[in-house]
């Protein structure tokens, strides 16, 4: 996501997810202009580039990458795997 500008609101993020999903689906188009965290720009990768017929498994997946950026559990994942590195373990 993009720092120093306001959070998008949850219906705004879903409605940019759900372009670029369709983008990415119906014409194998990566938007990156999004405000869409790692997870859930990666998952839409691999749907654009499984077009013309992505197999809903990876549109299931960008489904769930998507749900773990409303509710967090991307970050956290992030989080725990950078202190991890930091802390070597």
């Amino acid at each position: 996501m993009r720092t120093g500008a306001r959070r998008p609101t949850d219906d705004e993020l879903r409605t940019r997810f759900e372009y670029a999903l369709a983008a990415a689906r119906d014409q194998g188009v990566d938007l990156t202009d999004h405000p869409l965290d790692t997870d859930t720009a990666d998952a839409l990768s691999a749907v654009a580039e499984a077009y013309p017929n992505p197999p809903a498994e990876l549109i299931d997946a960008a489904e769930r990458a998507f749900q773990g950026l409303l509710d967090g559990t991307n970050g956290a994942r992030r989080a725990a795997s950078a202190r991890a590195r930091l802390l070597g373990d």
